[in-house]
């Protein structure tokens, strides 16, 4: 691929395209964001042992069980005889808010003592509602995130659709917290989750509680920061930053996709005898000219203030490497390999999710076939040697740099600097093919 790439064609890519490699962050290519097991001694085992036959079984009894009852217990009284218009919702007012407001984070402090967290650190001050409508919680790293930041102001969150379907509790925060759900595979759901959040956060006169989004879109371990959707940005209006920083040696509180999933994480965290955390409010993020005109700048700019808030690098990974990771998954493939980093790859190529998942198709196939990593390398230098292709890659959802094809895959292998090798060059073949050549293999 090398050679074939190297040809006297090849173009230094704009300004634009440059500007990838920085957007980027300084974050470790082999790192596996959504893989995470807790840094667990075998001491460490020993006391989670022996602290299943008793810490765990008094936690449960004298704080979670009781605080959890007690808070269905005023989220049921909060709705009795309100009725929710799904289409054009209101917030909760008079007693209703008070008893899900005030006494609410009360016993939202009991659960979280119950769990170990005995003391927790502040720093910075939470602003109000009307500082700051929005409310942009990260490192997403923990079911005890909600739990946390609703200490400080109850706020309304968004939270991924499956989460309303939950037995009980999914229709009573449906009810008392207004929140805002988001089908992540699903372009309408998103625009509807994105129109909601600009009318409540505009709408100040309603009395909207404090929006909380979690701009990662989900959890995953702390050893870098995700790249941020831009729907907690577009409305343009002043955000708070809060970093939540876990900081137990072992980290057990991390719920990741793979390796320590929501039950194990939320089991070793109550066998801890004590959770360290520290919740830092940055000051308000008032929006400039050119965030106002670019939600993208306006996201990267406070995600690299919680960067340096909490020591943690930024990444090249976003949500959609996670759905890529599933798919591979689902394909006989690596869930590794889904690492594509979807953020820079999609700014470059300006590719959509679909288009991915048949590039993950052709990959299966070529594996079916027999096609190793060194042969698909010879297979994809003879095709960049040949005649540029006619087909326009537009017909297919990925429009290609302007470089040319021996440029684009020069470009790739020295500038986008991304953990690109972990991929079969024929992901790479796939995406620079024509547009008949893929349906033939589709």
């Amino acid at each position: 691929m090398g050679g074939s790439a190297s040809s006297s064609s090849y173009q230094e890519p704009s300004e634009g395209s440059q500007s990838c490699a920085e957007h980027c962050g300084d974050a470790q290519q082999n790192v596996n964001p959504f893989f995470y097991r807790p840094r667990m001694t075998p001491l460490d085992w020993v006391k989670v042992v022996f602290n299943t036959f008793w810490l765990l079984p008094l936690r449960l009894v004298l704080f979670v069980i009781p605080s959890f009852c007690l808070g269905v217990c005023l989220c049921i009284l909060s709705i009795l005889g309100d009725s929710l218009d799904e289409k054009n919702p209101r917030p909760l007012r008079g007693w209703r808010r008070f008893l899900v407001s005030d006494i609410g984070t009360r016993v939202d402090r009991l659960l979280l003592f119950g769990c170990g967290f005995h003391w927790i650190r502040v720093r910075g001050k939470p602003a109000t509602a009307a500082e700051a409508p929005i409310i942009v919680a990260s490192p997403h790293a923990s079911v005890f995130d909600m739990f946390i930041i609703s200490l400080f102001h109850l706020p309304t969150f968004v939270a991924k659709s499956e989460a309303s379907s939950v037995p009980i509790l999914g229709y009573l925060v449906t009810h008392t917290m207004r929140a805002i759900y988001v089908s992540r595979d699903n372009p309408a759901s998103r625009r509807e989750c994105t129109d909601e959040i600009l009318r409540r956060a505009k709408d100040s006169a309603a009395g909207w509680p404090k929006i909380l989004i979690f701009p990662e879109a989900t959890t995953h371990s702390t050893e870098v920061l995700l790249e941020y959707k831009k729907g907690a940005f577009l409305p343009s209006v002043p955000v708070q930053a809060v970093a939540i920083k876990y900081q137990n040696r072992s980290n057990t509180m991390v719920w990741s996709d793979r390796g320590t999933g929501l039950i194990a994480s939320i089991y070793l965290t109550l066998c801890q005898f004590h959770n360290s955390l520290e919740v830092e409010f940055l000051p308000v993020h008032h929006t400039t000219p050119e965030e106002a005109a670019n939600p993208e700048v306006f996201a990267e700019n406070v995600r690299k203030e919680v960067s340096r808030a909490t020591g943690i690098p930024t990444s090249h990974y976003s949500v959609e490497d996670l759905l890529m990771c599933r798919k591979a998954e689902q394909l006989g493939l690596p869930f590794h390999s889904g690492l594509i980093s979807f953020p820079c790859l999609n700014r470059e190529f300006q590719c959509v999710n679909t288009f991915l998942v048949k590039i993950f198709t052709s990959i299966r196939l070529g594996c079916i076939v027999g096609r190793s990593h060194s042969s698909s390398c010879l297979i994809s230098s003879s095709y960049l040697s040949s005649s540029e292709p006619s087909s326009p890659t537009a017909d297919w959802g990925c429009h290609r740099p302007s470089t040319g094809w021996r440029g684009s895959l020069k470009w790739i292998e020295t500038k986008m600097d991304l953990s690109l090798a972990k991929i079969s060059a024929i992901t790479w073949l796939s995406l620079l093919m024509p547009a008949h050549w893929l349906c033939s293999l589709l």
